[in-house]
């Protein structure tokens, strides 16, 4: 029996998310697509795209949604745009016999979109996190760089709530601006910031969004895609960015043991992504994102499990949890003008 799974605006990688499930060759799931932009490109991959109206307030967003289920038989919602609104009131679309596959409930949401409520959220003891202090005036600033730069080699700043790397930098104290912009230096004028510079940069208002001042961690990332089912850690991808132009797909029990941890804690549900760093060995906790990564559908190809097809049908009742295979792992992929494998 067919099942419709309804996708809404939001994620822009959902053109690819829809070619990994696709390309599994099952007729059985049907992809519904709505966006406010007529030409987004996920329309052309799916099986049914939608116009969303725009400019709808909270309120009246989700009765279009309550409708458009209900008018689409849809069986499964896999909201990005609004989603703390929809899964709030998740009880309104179990009555219309809608389920929903988010990362969490409406209040951890909200809570992993701030990477301080999020650390203090797991607490102390669950899984290495970095030391940070957070600011958000030059006073607050120069007070959290007085207290933690002796006691670190380098630190670093970044949004409290932010996306892509957005406001990242490391925090330079010897060498000028002139070098970081020719990129002379192991830091470049985008990956770091003299303190004079940070001083001024964060001198030109009275005030602004927290940020956070972190110990900076020298080790390699790791970013992992997982899917959950209530509570537990179903199954993983982790690259392990190994150089800059390079991800290794490992089996990692360490880290699974983390995020088994982290899912366990924050009861996580579907597909997410969490964000590592290796200190003095050890992996440690960088952010977690409900969202699906944007490497993805790369990291679904190199280990020939297609990731997002699995988390449908587990969230729809068609497959249970055990008998989901596992990723292939020890496949590199390396980056030219595309990531390819090795």
């Amino acid at each position: 029996m067919q099942k419709r799974v309804w996708f809404n605006q939001g994620m822009p990688l959902l053109e690819e998310v829809f070619e990994v499930v696709k390309a599994v060759g099952d007729s059985s799931i049907f992809i519904i697509c709505s966006h406010r932009l007529l030409d987004f490109p996920a329309g052309r991959k799916c099986d049914l795209f939608v116009k969303e109206p725009d400019n709808l307030s909270d309120a009246d967003y989700l009765e279009y949604c309550l409708r458009f289920a209900e008018e689409h038989h849809v069986d499964l919602f896999v909201p990005s745009s609004r989603a703390t609104l929809l899964v709030a009131n998740r009880e309104r679309f179990s009555a219309i016999g809608v389920k929903l596959m988010v990362a969490g409930e409406a209040d951890v949401l909200e809570m992993i979109r701030s990477k301080t409520e999020c650390y203090e959220a797991l607490g102390a003891g669950l899984v290495p996190m970095p030391e940070y202090r957070v600011f958000s005036d030059l006073a607050g600033f120069e007070a959290a760089y007085a207290e933690m730069a002796p006691r670190h080699d380098k630190v670093c700043f970044k949004p409290v709530a932010g996306v892509f790397a957005h406001g990242f930098r490391v925090v330079v104290p010897d060498g000028g601006a002139f070098d970081r912009l020719m990129d002379t230096g192991p830091y470049t004028a985008t990956t770091s910031v003299g303190l004079s510079e940070a001083r001024i940069i964060f001198g030109e208002r009275e005030s602004f969004e927290p940020f956070m001042l972190m110990e900076y961690l020298e080790g390699r990332e790791r970013s992992v895609d997982c899917i959950a089912d209530k509570g537990k850690l179903v199954r993983s991808i982790i690259r392990h960015k190994d150089t800059h132009s390079t991800q290794l797909m490992e089996a990692n029990p360490k880290v699974d043991e983390l995020i088994d941890r982290i899912v366990g804690k924050l009861k996580l549900d579907g597909v997410f992504n969490v964000q590592f760093k290796d200190h003095n060995g050890e992996p440690y906790l960088l952010e977690i994102n409900s969202r699906m990564s944007g490497g993805l559908h790369k990291a679904c190809m190199a280990t020939q499990f297609p990731m997002p097809y699995w988390a449908l049908r587990l969230a729809l009742g068609t497959v249970s949890a055990s008998e989901i295979p596992y990723p292939k792992t020890g496949v590199r992929l390396r980056k030219r003008k595309s990531y390819e494998m090795e």
